[in-house]
């Protein structure tokens, strides 16, 4: 099990910050920590987003983190009193933490981007944010987050589940151990039960390098013993390597999950009178997790604007941020998609959106797995890649060891082990544990 998930870009134009210096840097983590307080960053024992990335120490979480710090530094040159409030919220709010902070990351896009705005207070009924165009023409636009689906997030809870429990069957008789399981259906409770029983009551003398599959006519498992680690290098036989990947069909709810999103927000657009057209449009902006099918939910809207002309919004913008490799690294990308009222929405008011780091794509990105061979699109899929790889360090021919320790794939990671006076010390890099976006 040597193929790993990549995510292509499509075409695209880059939007990297710059001038952003390391004291500039620096100087928006400190106004981060003074924002939302040291105290309370430094709080463990709950999940809240933004304290998560505060306690890890790699490259996603510190672009993350400085996002956060210079919208907040936009957004207090326009209205710091709702900054205020938005921070407040942000805290005390920890399941719905990351509506609050994509409102702020919004707001500062529309801010850099040289747009005139004006937040709204609490209790506005249909929209986030006035956006005003220099003849005094406006665009309400009410922000929403739509996150990863209940239907993924039970999906991963029981692919972390899978992988513990192979972990202690297997690691007190093998150094490595590999799974691979791919169903073009959901995999439900009972799927996953029957892939409990496969760890639980497979003979260990099965589970070979060579590997072992359970034929099954919902879906494919693979267990094996693999020698080598990504990269092609020995694994080291003294710590226990695994790889876990499971692909599955998604859920035949999760995109109409996505979809009830943008009649909910189109509805809330009623509780306001309907405006009149030559000075104000109604725009819904939502953001999208990297599972959702934009192409989908924009052709949804579309159908929607165009068969009811009494609907209550103008114009839907979708922004669609996903973390993506290239061939030499991992990088921020967004997508853009838009759907219209031919008749209301304004073609000429268009809102610029600049963000902070990362590069701008005109295609959805995609999600491929690609190794020995293969290039496989997973579209319409749930994927769970897990791995940790313990290599040798080489010893160079003046006495040092050298290992390059990286991510090769998301979720995948190589530890290198150095034998230093009959001792055993490892060594890990610093990525995140899935290249996954937690408040941008």
């Amino acid at each position: 099990m040597t193929s790993l998930l990549v995510t292509p870009l499509g075409k695209r134009r880059a939007t990297d910050a710059t001038g952003y210096t390391e004291e500039k840097l620096v100087a928006l983590l400190e106004l981060l920590a003074q924002t939302f307080g040291l105290i309370w960053l430094n709080e463990d024992g709950d999940s809240h987003r933004l304290r998560e990335l505060w306690w890890r120490d790699d490259f996603l979480a510190s672009l993350e983190l400085v996002t956060v710090a210079d919208s907040v530094r936009v957004m207090n040159d326009v209205n710091p009193s709702w900054v205020a409030g938005v921070v407040s919220d942000i805290k005390k709010k920890a399941e719905n933490s990351h509506g609050y902070i994509f409102e702020l990351i919004a707001t500062a896009m529309l801010a850099r981007g040289g747009m005139k705005l004006s937040p709204m207070p609490k209790g506005e009924p249909a929209y986030d944010v006035k956006v005003q165009f220099d003849d005094k023409f406006e665009i309400l636009m009410s922000l929403k987050n739509h996150d990863v689906s209940q239907f993924e997030s039970k999906f991963r809870q029981s692919c972390d589940d899978i992988r513990s429990r192979a972990r202690q069957r297997f690691c007190r008789n093998f150094h490595s151990f590999a799974m691979n399981v791919d169903s073009k259906s959901y995999i439900d409770a009972s799927l996953f039960s029957g892939i409990e029983k496969i760890i639980e009551c497979t003979p260990l003398d099965l589970i070979t390098e060579r590997g072992f599959s359970f034929p099954n006519p919902s879906l494919k498992v693979e267990l094996s013993r693999p020698r080598l680690a990504a990269g092609k290098r020995p694994l080291h036989t003294g710590h226990y390597s695994d790889t876990v990947r499971v692909i599955s069909g998604q859920h035949r709810n999760e995109q109409l999950n996505f979809k009830s999103k943008v009649e909910e927000a189109e509805k809330k657009f009623g509780k306001i009178p309907t405006p009149d057209p030559s000075k104000q449009a109604r725009l819904v902006l939502l953001r999208l997790h990297a599972t959702a099918d934009i192409n989908y939910l924009c052709a949804a809207a579309q159908k929607m604007l165009d068969e009811d002309p009494s609907l209550n919004v103008d114009g839907f913008l979708f922004l669609q941020p996903a973390v993506v490799r290239t061939e030499e690294r991992s990088i921020i990308c967004y997508h853009l998609q838009f759907a219209g009222s031919a008749s209301r929405y304004p073609i000429n008011r268009l809102t610029k959106f600049v963000p902070l780091f990362g590069v701008t794509s005109t295609k959805p990105t995609e999600t491929r797995l690609r190794g020995d061979g293969m290039d496989r699109l997973l579209a319409g899929s749930y994927i769970y890649q897990r791995a940790d790889h313990y290599v040798m360090a080489a010893q160079q021919s003046d006495g040092s060891h050298y290992l390059e320790i990286n991510s090769p794939a998301s979720g995948v990671h190589l530890h290198a082990v150095f034998n230093i006076q009959g001792q055993s010390l490892v060594l890990g890099g610093k990525s995140p544990d899935l290249e996954e976006l937690r408040v941008i």
